[in-house]
């Protein structure tokens, strides 16, 4: 480990690499401690059998179905793929640009880039929204309008039970 005093094929690890590897759930064994012993009885690798062994509960991760950060977004994904599957977009990309600059300490990161079919040299900006829309999401939306003219920047809205488009205009 990163700054350990062990010394290689000594039989005990330093505190700090004993204390490292209990948090992450791992059983140091010193090479020497290894010899002899069959693979078979060697000490469990996985974090769950290691919990198990010292009579822990497993932690489990949750893990992430996709990328998306809502199911509107979600909706909207597969809106687009349905699009695509009919020939009017090309491609698209989920979050294709982590923060637009806007100001000092100020970004913007539009939802979709979109790429449709009649418009191959074109690219769209898309913004998806639920029915409630904060003053402060659609302000960025418009600032990032007028600092990059040479977007476009659409607003989808899930709303009823359909999507609704319009332009965001610049601020």
């Amino acid at each position: 480990m990163r700054g350990c005093t062990c010394i290689p094929g000594r039989p005990l690890w330093c505190p700090r690499c004993s204390q490292l590897a209990a948090r992450a759930g791992i059983i140091l064994q010193s090479p020497l401690m290894l010899q002899g012993v069959p693979k078979d009885k060697a000490a469990p690798r996985s974090r769950a059998a290691v919990a198990a062994h010292h009579g822990m509960p497993a932690r489990s991760a949750v893990v992430k179905a996709d990328r998306f950060k809502s199911d509107t977004e979600r909706r909207y994904a597969a809106f687009l793929d349905q699009w695509k599957r009919d020939g009017e977009v090309k491609t698209w990309w989920y979050e294709a640009c982590k923060g637009l600059y806007l100001a000092p300490h100020l970004s913007y990161t539009p939802d979709f880039l979109v790429q449709f079919t009649d418009r191959p040299f074109e690219l769209e900006w898309h913004e998806v929204k639920g029915a409630f829309i904060r003053e402060k999401d659609w302000q960025r939306a418009k600032m990032a309008a007028a600092l990059y003219p040479v977007w476009h920047f659409v607003l989808a809205q899930w709303k009823e039970q359909q999507w609704t488009w319009r332009t965001i205009p610049p601020l």
